[in-house]
C-alpha cells in the first residue's frame, strides 16, 4: 500500500510538471526572440510549395532540404506561420521525449523517470533552441526514433525490420544536416561489429540491405528533386559554411563551442554522464558513439554551440544512467551522511542555474541587441502595413516578410552574413546580389520603405547617410529605424 501511494504521488508530480512544461513551451513560442534562420526556412518552404522554386537551383539554401518539407504545411499561414512553426517544433520535441521515455523505461526505475523528465524539460538551452523553426527539434525526433528501433534490434538481432526502420531514421537525419553523416556511419559500423561478434542464425544480406537501402533511397530522392549540378550544390551546402568558418579565429570558435559544456546545466549533465561509463551496455555505447561522432564532425565545420542541441537529449539519457552510479559513489564517500540530500541540492542547482533564455546571454556577451520576438514582430508589421507604399527594402528581410508589402530580395539574405567574403566573380556566377546592388536601390530610391536594423545591419550596413538623402524617418521601434521615401 505504501508503494502504491508513493507511485500515485510520483505520477501526480509528473503530471504537474507537464502542466509547468506546457506554459514554459508556450512562453518560448511567443516570447523567444527571432533567430535569423527561422523566417528564411519558412520563406523557402513557401517558395517551394506555392512558386515551385527549388533550393540549390533557384535560390541559395545552406542546409539539407528535409526542414523545408517538414515546415511546408505551416509556411502558407502568413504571420501565423511563425508561431505555428514553433508549435510544430514543440510537438516534435514532445514526441521525442515520449519516444525516448518508451525506449528506456524498462531500464529506468521510478526515480530515473522523474530525473529524465526534469533534466529534459527544465534544460533551458534545449528548450530555447528546440522551439525555433530550425533543424533541432526535427533532428532530435529522428535520432530518438532511430535509437528506439535500434534498441529493439539490439534486443533481438534476427529482427532486421527494426534495423531497417532505424537506418531509415538515420538516413533522413542526414537530410536534415550533412554533419549527421557521422551518426549514420556509427550505425553502420556498430551494426557490422555486433553482427560478427555475436553468433546466431542471421543473414548478412538482410543486415546490409537494411543498412544501405534507406540511404540509397534518400540519395536518389535528393538528386532527382534537386538535380545533379554538383558545383552549385557544393557552393550552397559547403562553400558558404566554409567561408563563415574562417570569419573568426579557430581558437575563438572553439571557446564559443565549449561554452555549451561550461554552462551550469550542461556541465551538470556532462558530470553525471561520466558516471555512466562505470557500466556500459551495448545501447549506452551506441548513444556515446553518436555523441562523440557528432562532436568530432562539428570540429571540422561551423563551431556553433547551438548545434549541440541535437545530441543534448542523448547526453541527458546517459546522465540519468550515471546518476545511479553517482549516488552509489556518494554513499561510499559520505557513509553516515544522506547522499539523497546532495542529489536534491544538485537538482535544485540544475533547475535554477540556467537563465530563462540562453540566447539572451549570448547576445549580452556579444553586446548585440535582441531581435524582435513574435509578439513584437506582429505589431511591428502592423505599423509597416499602415505606411504608404508597396515595396520594402530591409537590412534583415526577416523583419518584413510577414507584412502585406513586397520585400525585395527576400530569398537572398541567407548568405548576407558572408556576402563581403565572396568575390565578385563568384557572385556574378551564381547571380547573387552584392552590396553595390543594395546601394543602387537606395540611391535610386526604388523601395518605398526602408527598414534599418542597427543590430543586424547586413545588406544595408554603412548606408545610413545614403538612406537619409532620399528617405525620411517614419518611426522607430526599439533599435529599428523605419524610413519612408520623401
Amino acid at each position: 500500500m505504501f508503494y502504491s501511494q508513493r507511485k500515485d504521488i510520483g505520477n501526480g508530480l509528473i503530471k504537474f510538471i507537464y502542466i509547468i512544461i506546457f506554459f514554459i513551451l508556450l512562453s518560448f513560442v511567443v516570447l523567444r526572440p527571432l533567430n535569423h534562420d527561422e523566417t528564411y526556412y519558412l520563406i523557402s518552404s513557401k517558395a517551394m510549395l506555392l512558386e515551385g522554386k527549388t533550393p540549390y537551383v533557384d535560390f541559395i539554401f545552406h542546409q539539407m532540404p528535409l526542414i523545408i518539407f517538414a515546415y511546408m504545411p505551416v509556411s502558407v499561414l502568413g504571420y501565423w506561420s511563425l508561431p505555428a512553426g514553433r508549435i510544430l517544433s514543440c510537438l516534435f520535441l514532445i514526441a521525442s521525449y515520449f519516444i525516448l521515455l518508451k525506449t528506456f523505461k524498462s531500464k529506468f526505475n521510478g526515480r530515473q523517470v522523474f530525473l529524465f523528465t526534469i533534466l529534459f524539460w527544465f534544460n533551458m538551452f534545449l528548450i530555447d533552441w528546440a522551439v525555433t523553426v530550425k533543424i533541432y527539434s526535427l533532428s532530435i525526433l529522428l535520432i530518438s526514433t532511430g535509437i528506439y528501433f535500434y534498441s529493439r534490434y539490439l534486443d533481438k538481432f534476427s529482427d532486421w525490420r527494426h534495423l531497417f526502420l532505424s537506418s531509415l531514421c538515420f538516413s533522413m537525419l542526414v537530410l536534415t544536416k550533412i554533419a549527421f553523416t557521422a551518426n549514420y556511419l556509427v550505425l553502420v559500423i556498430y551494426t557490422i561489429y555486433y553482427f560478427y561478434s555475436n553468433k546466431g542464425d542471421r543473414k548478412i544480406t538482410y543486415v546490409i540491405g537494411s543498412l544501405l537501402t534507406p540511404i540509397i533511397f534518400c540519395v536518389i530522392f535528393f538528386f532527382i528533386l534537386f538535380g545533379t549540378n554538383f558545383e552549385r550544390l557544393y557552393f550552397n551546402l559547403f562553400e558558404i559554411n566554409i567561408i563563415y568558418k574562417y570569419l573568426t579565429s579557430f581558437s575563438e570558435d572553439v571557446l564559443i563551442y565549449a561554452l555549451f559544456f561550461i554552462l551550469p546545466q550542461n556541465f551538470i549533465i556532462l558530470f553525471l554522464m561520466l558516471f555512466s561509463l562505470y557500466n556500459l551496455d551495448k545501447v549506452k555505447i551506441f548513444l556515446l558513439l553518436n555523441i562523440v561522432a557528432f562532436l568530432i564532425i562539428n570540429l571540422t565545420t561551423r563551431l556553433l554551440m547551438e548545434y549541440n542541441t541535437s545530441i543534448l537529449p542523448l547526453m541527458i539519457i546517459l546522465a540519468v544512467f550515471g546518476f545511479e552510479n553517482f549516488m552509489h559513489q556518494l554513499k561510499k564517500i559520505l557513509r553516515n551522511v544522506s547522499s539523497l540530500k546532495f542529489a536534491i541540492v544538485l537538482l535544485i542547482i540544475y533547475c535554477i542555474s540556467s537563465p530563462f533564455s540562453i540566447y539572451h546571454i549570448k547576445q549580452f556577451i556579444s553586446s548585440g541587441k535582441l531581435p524582435l520576438n513574435p509578439v513584437e514582430l506582429y505589431y511591428f508589421n502592423k505599423k509597416i502595413d499602415s505606411l504608404k507604399g508597396e515595396t520594402v527594402l530591409s537590412s534583415w528581410e526577416g523583419l518584413s516578410v510577414f507584412s502585406s508589402k513586397r520585400t525585395l530580395f527576400k530569398e537572398n539574405y541567407a548568405i548576407s552574413y558572408v556576402s563581403d567574403f565572396i568575390d565578385k566573380e563568384t557572385k556574378a556566377k551564381y547571380n547573387l546580389f552584392i552590396r553595390e546592388d543594395y546601394r543602387k536601390l537606395v540611391d535610386d530610391h526604388v523601395a518605398d520603405i526602408i527598414i534599418f536594423d542597427s543590430a543586424n545591419g547586413a545588406q544595408l550596413s554603412g548606408l545610413d547617410d545614403n538612406i537619409r538623402i532620399n528617405y525620411k524617418e517614419a518611426f522607430e521601434y526599439n533599435y529599428i529605424t523605419v524610413f519612408i521615401r520623401k
